[in-house]
């Protein structure tokens, strides 16, 4: 199964979330109810991932669903080049008080995500 550059992105997107808070796969599966290999499937994306378990995902490292899935390296990473030149990666998470206006909008459509998800299920 081939999967598509955006579902790369979100399995990619989750495994960098985890590492940055330091949580293990071990530690995830548990969180999420499954077995570690199941957990291990979904990054690698030997799984095809649902809303839904998107947002168990989401939910467990304590983040939005949209950023697992809207996700731009360039707001997880500041590049800084040392005097030899090589670039130096300097891994941080933006601090949430600068980012409060996107994290408002991104609850806004976490929100319309669930009323639609309703809608849908109604019919």
């Amino acid at each position: 199964m081939e999967l598509s550059n955006l579902s790369q992105q979100i399995c990619e997107n989750i495994r960098t979330h985890r590492e940055f808070k330091k949580i293990n796969i071990k530690s995830m599966a548990h969180l999420l109810g499954i077995e570690i290999s199941t957990y291990s499937n979904i990054e690698n994306g030997k799984t095809v991932l649902t809303i839904n378990r998107i947002e168990q995902i989401a939910d467990a490292l304590e983040v939005p669903a949209l950023r697992l899935i809207t996700y731009n390296s360039q707001q997880f990473f500041d590049i800084h080049h040392n005097e030899t030149g090589n670039g130096v990666a300097h891994y941080h998470y933006h601090n949430d008080n600068h980012n409060d206006e996107r994290d408002k909008k991104l609850a806004a459509k976490d929100e319309e995500i669930l009323k639609l998800k309703k809608i849908i299920a109604g019919k």
